[in-house]
């Protein structure tokens, strides 16, 4: 099954995949994960994309920042996947009031820049590290793996070249 989703022309396809996971990850309790972008087409393809992986629960989503910090309070996720650029409050600001309320938050930054020039911040403002948007299906799961083991405070996920 192909799903596409379509910010710009020529837009970037992502195609759907089921991920499978080790005997390890589905002992695992369900995690409750937040979605936060401004496009709401994205936010659908996500959910879906996500809701078909075992193990993760959507739990709620939100247009930005200042959304996000209402809900994420309220709703209690364990995982937010987080735009950066957003209308009102951006992903850095957001991800940094987030981990002040929920020290113990998981938050991966989703982006649909690949040459991140502030990539450093992207932890220094309380972040586990950052997908780049094209290569979503491919590094996701491992990245949400990763991040609910405490495997590595600090990486990104991107295309090997």
């Amino acid at each position: 099954m192909v799903f596409r989703y379509c910010q710009n022309n020529p837009c970037p396809s992502y195609y759907y995949q089921r991920v499978e996971l080790s005997p390890e990850a589905l002992e695992m309790k369900i995690k409750k994960v937040f979605i936060v972008d401004d496009d709401p087409e994205f936010r659908r393809f996500l959910k879906k994309f996500l809701s078909d992986q075992p193990g993760l629960e959507i739990v709620g989503e939100a247009a930005d920042g200042k959304q996000a910090l209402e809900k994420v309070k309220k709703i209690k996720p364990d995982l937010v996947l987080l735009d950066i650029r957003m209308p009102g409050m951006d992903g850095f600001s957001a991800s940094r009031l987030l981990k002040r309320i929920m020290p113990d938050l998981q938050i991966i930054i989703m982006t649909i820049f690949d040459d991140l020039e502030y990539k450093d911040s992207v932890v220094e403002n309380g972040a586990f590290g950052y997908i780049v948007k094209s290569n979503l299906t491919r590094d996701l799961m491992p990245a949400i793996h990763a991040v609910l083991k405490n495997e590595n405070k600090a990486h990104k996920h991107r295309n090997e070249k």
